[in-house]
């Protein structure tokens, strides 16, 4: 290699060189410290490991509070707890427990018996705290009573929270000005001479997996000896109302005595993690730096951005691979950092080299522009000139009159500016009509006929095209007058369309939120009035009951409405059979019996057992039937007749319906038989009714190819027909006459009334 290509080499790369030193820099600092910890968390999420369970927590949690219905404990409780798990085979038992004030006299010396019976194998906790003295800061050892140290080992319960206040860290010894005392994990995993001063503490391990026995079932014996013989104990306070509690990573907040056992469990696990010392981070980064750096400008931003990611994904699972099988922990983010503020100064200089492209190409486009105006001004049709790039590089006078637009506003404008459904491209050569929109915000309709033309590549070195482009030639026309009645038709039909779609949308919506809650009320009140849920009185009966009919009034007009809206929308299907229309005449006729009598009204059923079946739905023929005789019965005064007749009509089926009621004029029959039309007259005002009864009647009729006639005068009743035609007949066998109170059974036809 020449000097001068040494020189470039090296230049070339200078700037991954400067990129390398402030990342280090700021990882030598601490810069990235609170990320990374949050990138150490998600490898701990994402590992999981059992504790050893060679040490058995006993908690001082909120049940043992309750049971043992004093607070705070007297001591002589935990020298009864110290002896049954000395009893039961403990090695070793630790308190995590403030000793250190004098309580009950008596209480304080059978601790310390049973402290002297433990022959060493009790520890007990040492606080180092921060206070004030004289305005200075001064540390203070809070130990336990002296009586109490005589025959048990120290060790220290301090914790220091890390930057985000969560305890990561655990030191294997705490130093005071006059005292050293080991770490409770160290003195638990029998190492408080470790070769290291400090390490993170593993919070893959589950804390669900540390066997746990509750203090009060401990003191009254009700534990199994085998869980404890040949373990560890640690006795600490899990209670949230005892305030140990701990934010930790990944488990949010954990009481002390557990972040002291994760601490041991890392240790006996050998999963004290240790951080890698920064040289071999170093020794990263400045490979990265320059191996991936300079390649960036050789990639295209996409290459080069999955490059990155792919980069920091294998480099985050190395570091979860190294963490997962040794404990240490590398960092993660310094790498990433590096990775992409490479990526990004690459981007960057492509940046400035495209700014430089687009500058040569606006100049080629103003000559072309100017080229083109010259030929274009003079036509008195809008023409619109298009690049290849569906932007506007020219417009005539012509077209700034049609556009309401100059020239200048129009210009390297994306061609829907001006048309605004142009955005899936130019159409192809011919005439079409599109939608202009004005500058002013109006648009208009015009016919646009369109050219294409092909523009060779350019032989400049920086021209990077290797096909030709095309350019088009709009040239457009006025057609608005006859676009804007074109457009008036098509919006009277979508606002109709729309109109019918919100009415269905509506009435689906109503189906679902009106039926339920009827539902219930009806329900509830059919078991109020049966006295399911116990007897009530007269008045109450009375309201139950008054309910239970509304209800069922109400449902009734809404399954009305809902029937006239679905066959208005075609959305009906009749499931056709043979249909015993006697049948379900006279089935209605005993169904309307007590209406009748309460109104003191006369129902008579009149039919001929010897009519055919008719073609059709047996549950919307009966509907028919049931509106109409409800109708009749509920417009017909005290005294008054109703009479339901089937009979034959030369070829035909006939359902007819009397009555002696109120009656219509001929513009009421009208009203009548439309969507909620309701007479207006003083009897029919005294009935509540949705109007839907006749109108539903006839529609179903229709859908039967029958057709329902009125005839009717005021003050003189009304008769109402249902024809069913010929072809709506199947040939049954001969019925058996039959008569039944209130029920006429001939063998002929009745006449008409």
């Amino acid at each position: 290699m020449t000097p001068k290509s040494a020189q470039r080499h090296i230049l070339k790369r200078l700037p991954h060189f400067v990129l390398f030193g402030l990342v280090a820099a700021v990882y030598l600092f601490g810069g990235f410290a609170f990320l990374d910890d949050k990138v150490t968390d998600s490898r701990y999420r994402l590992s999981s490991r059992d504790a050893s369970g060679s040490l058995v927590l006993v908690v001082m949690d909120a049940a043992s509070i309750r049971d043992l219905e004093v607070w705070p404990w007297p001591r002589n409780y935990y020298a009864d707890v110290l002896d049954r798990l000395l009893a039961a085979g403990a090695t070793r038992v630790a308190f995590d427990i403030d000793f250190s004030s004098r309580s009950n006299p008596d209480a304080d010396a059978t601790l310390a018996d049973a402290l002297a019976r433990s022959d060493g194998r009790a520890v007990l906790p040492v606080f180092q705290q921060i206070t004030s003295e004289n305005g200075e800061a001064a540390t203070v050892v809070t130990m336990p009573l002296g009586q109490l140290v005589t025959h048990a080992a120290l060790a220290s319960i301090n914790v220091q929270p890390s930057a985000d206040g969560t305890i990561r860290e655990m030191w294997m010894t705490f130093q005071s000005d006059e005292h050293a005392f080991p770490s409770m994990a160290a003195t638990l995993a029998d190492l408080p001479y470790a070769s290291f001063d400090s390490f993170d503490i593993d919070y893959s391990i589950d804390p669900g997996t540390i066997p746990a026995l509750s203090f009060a079932d401990v003191l009254a014996g009700r534990f199994d000896p085998s869980l404890i013989a040949g373990r560890q104990v640690l006795i600490g306070a899990t209670a949230v109302e005892l305030g140990d509690q701990l934010a930790t990573p990944v488990y949010s907040v954990l009481p002390g005595p557990v972040v002291q056992v994760l601490a041991y469990e890392s240790l006996v696990l050998n999963r004290a993690i240790r951080h890698a010392p920064p040289y071999v981070t170093l020794i990263v980064l400045f490979f990265a730096a320059i191996a991936f750096g300079p390649l960036f400008y050789k990639w295209s931003w996409a290459i080069g951005l999955a490059v990155g990611v792919g980069v920091c994904a294998t480099a985050y699972g190395i570091a979860f691979l190294i963490q997962y099988l040794v404990p240490v922990n590398l960092p993660f983010v310094p790498l990433a950092f590096l990775v992409f503020l490479s990526y990004g100064f690459s981007i960057l200089k492509r940046i400035d080299r495209q700014a430089l492209r687009i500058f040569v190409q606006s100049m080629t486009d103003l000559h072309r522009r100017q080229l083109m105006k010259s030929v274009v001004d003079s036509t008195s049709d809008g023409i619109v000139i298009v690049n290849h790039e569906g932007k506007i590089d020219a417009i005539n006078p012509a077209a700034e009159a049609l556009f309401g637009a100059k020239s200048n506003e129009a210009q390297g404008q994306q061609l829907s500016w001006l048309l605004p459904n142009s955005d899936d491209g130019m159409p192809e050569n011919g005439t079409t009509e599109v939608t202009l929109q004005r500058a002013d915000g109006s648009t208009l309709s015009a016919e646009v006929n369109i050219s294409r033309l092909k523009l060779k590549s350019s032989r400049h070195r920086l021209e990077r095209r290797t096909e030709d482009r095309d350019k088009f030639v709009l040239t457009l026309r006025d057609i608005t007058a006859r676009k804007e009645t074109e457009a008036a038709r098509q919006k009277a039909m979508e606002e109709a369309i729309a109109a019918n779609r919100a009415k269905s949308e509506f009435l689906a919506a109503m189906g679902h939120e009106l039926r339920t809650p009827l539902n219930g009320i009806i329900g509830f009140s059919e078991v109020l009035d049966a006295g399911l849920y116990g007897e009530l009185n007269e008045k109450q009966v009375e309201c139950v009951r008054d309910i239970l009919q509304s209800g069922r009034r109400l449902l009734g007009t809404f399954n009305d409405i809902l029937d006239v809206a679905q066959i208005e929308s075609g959305k009906v299907e009749l499931r056709e059979d043979e249909v015993d229309l006697v049948e379900i005449v006279e089935s209605c006729g005993r169904s309307f019996e007590d209406r009748a009598a309460d109104g003191e009204i006369e129902l008579r059923t009149v039919t001929d057992n010897g009519l055919p079946y008719v073609w059709g739905d047996r549950q919307r023929l009966r509907q028919v039937v049931q509106h109409l005789v409800s109708n009749a019965v509920k417009f017909t005064n005290e005294g008054g007749q109703v009479t339901l007749m089937a009979n034959r009509e030369g070829g035909d089926v006939v359902f007819s319906v009397t009555d002696t009621g109120i009656g219509m004029t001929p513009e009421d029959v009208e009203k009548a038989l439309a969507p909620f039309g309701q007479v207006d007259s003083r009897l029919a005002r005294k009935y509540e009714g949705s109007g839907l009864g006749l109108t539903l009647a006839r529609k179903l009729t229709e859908m039967h190819n029958g057709r329902l006639e009125i005839a009717s005068k005021e003050g003189r009743g009304t008769k109402v027909r249902v024809v069913f035609p010929q072809d709506r007949l199947r040939p049954t066998p001969e019925r058996r006459a039959s008569t039944s109170p209130g029920t006429d059974a001939t063998a002929s036809p009745s006449p008409a009334a």
